[in-house]
């Protein structure tokens, strides 16, 4: 299970955290455009995400491959 959440201030963001049960993960990310700051809390680390999604951009752009070949055979069959 995951929370993802925003906050305006740092501030706010620390004290959110001070007055909650201690996440076993979590992260805090700066949003520029946004001007505030992402807050994601989850019982799996975050990092096991960003390995899911390295692997399914690899598995695109390996369909993309395949793609390109079947599109050149079928090319230089007509």
């Amino acid at each position: 299970m995951s929370f993802n959440t925003t906050f305006k201030t740092y501030r706010e963001v620390i004290e959110y955290l001070s007055n909650s049960d201690y996440p076993q993960c979590f992260t805090v990310n700066y949003r520029p455009k946004e001007k505030d700051y992402e807050l994601w809390i989850g019982n799996q680390s975050y990092y096991v995400y960003e390995q899911w999604i390295e692997e399914a951009e690899q598995k695109v752009r390996e369909l993309k491959k395949e793609n390109l070949i079947l599109k050149l055979k079928l090319k230089n069959n007509v």
